[in-house]
């Protein structure tokens, strides 16, 4: 009966252990939101929420991503991306940047880069140069760790086409 009690308890511990090894996880939640950017005639900055307005050629939108870590485990690797919409250009130079955070950016959405190449043919033969920012179609940002219960915060600019 004895190794019975004994046999149990050891498979209580075991049980006890996986699930909280199961409970202690990462758990990373992402939010979007975007404004309308605005400048008045004394360079005062106002934003409009994206969902209270019309786009319109030639405005400028800036879109925020925070990405929460509300778990108990850091987030390793965390790769937030977000697609440069339709209709938009993206504005070089205006993904925001992190200690240790790795930004790329996409022509295609399948291929990244720091700085994305094209080809061009030139009198010279074809020529791999760095694409215009305007034609990126998405931008990542990569983090090594999110610690628990904390927040990385991204933004990245677009110009109505």
């Amino acid at each position: 009966m004895r190794q019975i009690a004994v046999s149990f308890a050891l498979v209580l511990v075991v049980v006890l252990t996986t699930a909280a090894t199961a409970l202690a996880k990462p758990n990373v939640q992402l939010h979007l939101s975007g404004v309308l950017v605005t400048q008045s005639a004394g360079g005062r900055e106002t934003t409009t929420p994206i969902e209270k307005v019309t786009p319109k050629k030639g405005e400028l939108y800036r879109y925020t991503v925070v990405a929460s870590n509300v778990g108990t485990d850091p987030a390793f690797k965390l790769v937030t991306r977000e697609n440069v919409p339709n209709g938009t250009a993206f504005v070089a130079g205006s993904a925001s940047k992190a200690p240790g955070v790795t930004i790329e950016y996409s022509l295609d959405g399948k291929t990244w880069a720091a700085k994305p190449l094209i080809t061009v043919s030139t009198t010279k033969g074809l020529v791999r140069r760095p694409a215009d920012p305007s034609a990126y179609s998405a931008v990542r940002w990569i983090a090594p760790k999110v610690a628990p219960k904390s927040a990385l915060t991204f933004t990245y600019e677009v110009r109505v086409k």
